[in-house]
């Protein structure tokens, strides 16, 4: 999107058959680039519900000497909504432009942003989540173009799919990430929003795109829900762990949630130390999506940071606890140390839980088939199940 859990995928698209200069015509020096991602009023009646989303705004090249090395000047991108909506149509949309000092440069970058893109499902599959991605075939726009289609799927739910496509039109890089619940849907969006991406390009090069930016959001509030269950209710307290010391407590923020809670011990019972984050979400599938996609993100971090070589992922059966658990044990090793970490993952009703729990030592499977119990006994006792 330039990740799913980050910048999104681009889109971009063709000029309209009116007659428009092309994108490359001109020096990008004048165009606005706030304007020309699609906001909502452009998206179409499938994405009147989407509110816009953290990460929307200016892209530019701080902390990343690679993408000043590649030309790439700024850049601006729209999201609104997240595939973690986990709906059965439109469930999030990002559009972005980037600006290249030249347009060799803009067709040069596309490889480094497929290569990327191609690599966001790597070692995704894990606990019950199912991911994968395959190329597909994209308007004919611009100097250069690639697109990619992510599948994700968990037990007792439809997929949900992902499209990128990413265009280089003179000077400028245009990308968009759709996602949906029906991969057809999502395929046909995404090309009629790159048509109409690569129109306003072109209107905005050849200064006849009017309007103001999209307002952006403001940092996000944390807190107890409206309406439903509090997320409070539903973590672990110390007299669940024996032994065990709370740390931190508090409402946190996260993608989709109408409220999330989050704590931490030290120790832990027999964990060195515990964090667990409970989140409570608009429907039951959303609630699956975000176990199951926390776990895994979670899990595949591991993996990617200290390298499969060193790391050992090993499933723990926690399946007679119910509300869909899930566990594995972590193994670690590296520099003579071995560090011993577990995940759990839970949902039930509109709650999504996540535990991970840490160890110097050995973690045995009977410990955390008793952490997946007692999490599912504080959850349904605070749901009232």
């Amino acid at each position: 999107m330039r990740s799913l859990l980050p910048k999104g995928l681009a889109v971009a698209a063709l000029v309209a058959a009116v007659a428009v200069p092309a994108a490359s015509a001109k020096s990008h020096t004048a165009v606005k680039l706030s304007i020309i991602p699609l906001q909502r009023s452009a998206l179409g009646s499938a994405a009147s519900s989407l509110t816009i989303s953290l990460g929307s705004g200016p892209q530019s090249n701080q902390g990343s000497p690679k993408l000043k090395r590649l030309g790439r000047i700024t850049g601006y991108q729209l999201i609104y909504g997240d595939i973690r909506n986990a709906g059965s149509g439109l469930d999030s949309v990002q559009t972005s432009v980037d600006v290249y000092k030249t347009a060799a440069d803009a067709k040069r970058a596309l490889p480094f942003w497929k290569k990327l893109t191609l690599g966001d499902t790597n070692g995704l599959t894990q606990l019950d989540l199912t991911a994968g991605i395959t190329r597909i075939s994209v308007p004919r726009i611009g100097d250069g173009r690639w697109g990619t289609l992510q599948t994700y799927s968990i037990p007792g739910h439809t997929s949900l799919y992902f499209v990128n496509e990413e265009f280089a039109d003179g000077k400028y890089v245009l990308d968009l990430a759709i996602g949906a619940g029906s991969e057809s849907f999502a395929k046909a969006f995404a090309n009629k929003s790159a048509h109409a991406l690569d129109r306003r390009l072109a209107l905005a090069v050849a200064g006849r795109l009017h309007g103001r930016p999209a307002k952006l959001p403001g940092p996000p509030k944390a807190g107890p829900p409206a309406t439903g269950p509090d997320p409070a209710a539903l973590v672990l307290t110390p007299s669940d762990l024996a032994s065990s010391t709370l740390q931190q407590q508090g409402y946190d923020w996260a993608p989709v949630a109408l409220s999330t809670y989050d704590v931490g011990f030290a120790p832990a019972g027999p964990f060195a130390d515990l964090f667990q984050t409970v989140s409570v979400m608009p429907t039951p599938t959303s609630a699956a999506y975000s176990a199951a996609f926390t776990g895994a993100v979670w899990v595949a971090g591991e993996l990617l940071g200290a390298g499969p070589a060193y790391t050992q992922v090993t499933p723990v059966d926690v399946s007679s606890v119910g509300d869909n658990a899930q566990a594995v044990i972590i193994e670690i090793s590296g520099g003579g140390q071995t560090l011993n970490e577990a995940v759990v993952t839970l949902n039930t009703g509109p709650a999504s839980d996540c535990l991970i729990a840490d160890s110097s030592s050995v973690i045995h499977a009977a410990d955390v088939q008793n952490l997946a119990q007692t999490a599912a006994n504080r959850l349904n006792t605070g749901l009232g199940t």
